[in-house]
């Protein structure tokens, strides 16, 4: 059985950023440097879209493929968008479980910090 390839366009990257910079501002994740992407992954060229950061440096990548298998729409395009941006928002979490030289006060203080990153984007 083959596999068809689509092609995510110039408009959807458009709508991918568009989508993930409200939900950046939204979130409150401007302490982070975050570069939009428009680019087929070698690594994960199954999956429609990425983040891929560097705590040390707070540095994100938030990444459309430009090869997907089923068809884009511009909802599965928002959710994508959405989605990589909540992997960022946890990014200082993931971060402090990964790592096993983590003390309890840091993975408490990473929480905290989602916590109220999640009370500020409700009011």
């Amino acid at each position: 059985m083959t596999i068809m390839a689509h092609k995510t366009t110039k408009e959807d990257f458009d709508l991918f950023v568009s989508v993930s910079k409200k939900e950046i501002k939204r979130l409150g994740l401007t302490d982070w440097k975050i570069w939009h992407q428009h680019d087929i992954d070698t690594k994960f060229k199954e999956a429609c879209a990425l983040c891929v950061t560097s705590y040390e440096d707070k540095q994100a990548a938030i990444q459309l493929n430009t090869v997907w298998e089923e068809k884009p729409t511009k909802d599965a395009i928002r959710y994508y968008a959405i989605h990589e941006t909540l992997e960022l928002l946890l990014a200082d979490f993931s971060y402090h479980a990964e790592n096993r030289q983590t003390s309890p006060d840091e993975l408490n203080a990473a929480r905290h910090a989602l916590i109220q990153r999640l009370i500020n984007a409700s009011y």
